[in-house]
């Protein structure tokens, strides 16, 4: 499956999903997973697995993205649990399901709404987990288009047990080759890592020249 980005900030979302176990901040990471996990569970016993991520992707994606007040209001601490559930009531209530309305007063009856990025983004990664599905970032210099991307992902399904769905997020600073972000493994065929490894092997020959010099003329001496 070839994905492409349809945004920077979806874009940037699918990233933050493929760094998320090398994340800094692990204490926030540790909780989004139990999270979503546990609204894994509970969507399986409802089947609604794929609902649930859908709605997941939506809200943090299209909703948030249009309306960036209502991600500011609901993720502040400081703005009290019960003008956050009258919040959800009005804005979101009704629009989504049920399942998904009582997980969203649940994280802020516990004060973690600020969490829901990193909660759809690790719920989607958990069914990707199933599907054996990986994602992987295609950074390059230019956007790739849909043949360049269907026959890297050829290439790639060759030497993967898993499907990988590639996202593509153009960095012109690479000059030209890809970069791919599989995991936290990346793999670098980029113009500018050739560049920077010529670079060191010019600067090392040219050191170990002056250093030859040196020693022949201290030995002539």
């Amino acid at each position: 499956m070839t994905m492409p980005a349809s945004g920077e900030t979806r874009v940037e979302q699918l990233y933050e999903e493929i760094l998320l176990a090398t994340s800094p901040d692990r204490l926030r990471v540790r909780l989004a997973s139990t999270y979503a996990e546990s609204l894994l569970v509970i969507a399986e016993k409802g089947n609604q697995v794929k609902e649930i991520g859908e709605e997941l992707d939506s809200l943090v994606n299209d909703v948030y993205a249009a309306s960036p007040d209502l991600e500011m209001f609901l993720s502040n601490p400081a703005i009290h649990r019960r003008r956050k559930v009258k919040m959800i009531n009005d804005a979101i209530v009704g629009h989504c399901s049920p399942l998904l309305e009582d997980f969203l007063k649940l994280l802020c009856k516990h004060d973690r709404l600020d969490l829901l990025r990193l909660i759809a983004i690790h719920y989607q990664a958990l069914r990707d987990k199933v599907a054996k599905r990986v994602r992987i970032l295609v950074e390059s210099a230019v956007p790739l288009d849909a043949a360049q991307l269907d026959r890297l992902r050829g290439m790639l399904v060759k030497s993967m047990s898993e499907e990988p769905i590639l996202i593509n997020r153009v960095k012109p600073e690479l000059l030209g080759g890809l970069l791919l972000h599989v995991g936290d493994t990346v793999f670098d065929a980029t113009v500018r890592h050739r560049l920077d490894a010529l670079r060191t092997q010019f600067l090392a020959r040219g050191s170990h020249e002056i250093q030859t010099r040196r020693d022949s003329f201290s030995s002539n001496r």
